[in-house]
């Protein structure tokens, strides 16, 4: 009984581990990410800066790019530039969001390309688990109007999935983030997912050891068949491996093969 409340609440610490679950999509992945309008009009810029080796960037004043997905939690991915860059977000049709994305620890260009590696430079969480739409969109108050796409982060709830419609959030400020946020969250799930069974695994070996052991301390328990109140036939001995020979009265001692166990008395 208590090995199986351990292994009971062993699942049940596993399952809320297992519940959140972070999915990065690059700015290729064409199922998640629809860009509006033929897509020559995005160009593909390649660059060991990006996420996945490149992002997409379109300089038309109408170009958008709807990211759809389903979760609880989203995140924009982007590098940096050395020159004025802009790029607006909105969430589920609510108030636009404009982000620098400008480097401001690099020397100010007129162009070019990235300076600084990709990051999460905005993000949004507390959302209901159900569908949202993610929209990326020229900055404005720009000379060049820029929609950059680099990747997305969202998290996924497997323990709780509801209907209801997106809830508005008050955190709007944009946050800052290792480029590895991502990964160093599925580093520590992992870890603690692989401690986990390891502590699974022992708890099976101790359960084992302890009925091995039990066995040990009553071998006979398993092999002597149920008591009663009648000595034991001689297909039941034969079955335990114990060989008798019946005696008969002229018999003066006990035969080697007969059982040890057996004594034979005769009247005097």
């Amino acid at each position: 009984m208590k090995c199986r409340a351990l292994w009971l609440l062993l699942l049940l610490c596993l399952s809320s581990v297992l519940a959140l679950e972070n999915i990065t999509i690059d700015s290729e992945n064409f199922d998640m990410v629809e860009y509006n309008g033929d897509i020559s009009r995005w160009g593909k810029i390649m660059s060991p800066l990006d996420y996945g080796g490149s992002h997409r960037m379109s300089s038309f004043s109408d170009a958008a790019a709807t990211f759809t997905f389903t979760g609880v939690a989203v995140y924009y991915i982007s590098t940096l530039w050395p020159y004025s860059v802009n790029t607006t977000v909105t969430l589920d049709g609510q108030d636009p969001e404009q982000l620098n994305l400008t480097d401001p620890l690099a020397s100010s260009s007129d162009g070019g390309s990235a300076s600084s590696s990709y990051a999460v430079h905005w993000g949004r969480t507390g959302l209901a688990n159900t569908t949202h739409k993610l929209v990326l969109s020229a900055g404005a108050n720009q000379a060049s109007p820029y929609t950059v796409v680099d990747a997305f982060i969202y998290t996924i709830d497997n323990g709780t999935v509801t209907t209801t419609s997106p809830t508005n959030t008050t955190n709007t400020t944009p946050i800052e983030a290792p480029r590895h946020k991502d990964i160093t969250a599925v580093i520590i799930g992992v870890a603690i997912g692989a401690l986990t069974l390891l502590i699974a695994l022992a708890l099976a070996v101790f359960c084992w050891r302890r009925r091995r052991n039990a066995q040990r301390a009553d071998p006979w328990r398993s092999v002597l068949p149920p008591a009663t109140s009648d000595p034991p036939s001689v297909s039941q001995l034969n079955a335990m491996g114990i060989t008798y020979t019946p005696l008969t009265p002229d018999d003066t001692s006990v035969p080697n093969t007969a059982c040890p166990s057996l004594i034979h008395m005769t009247a005097p």
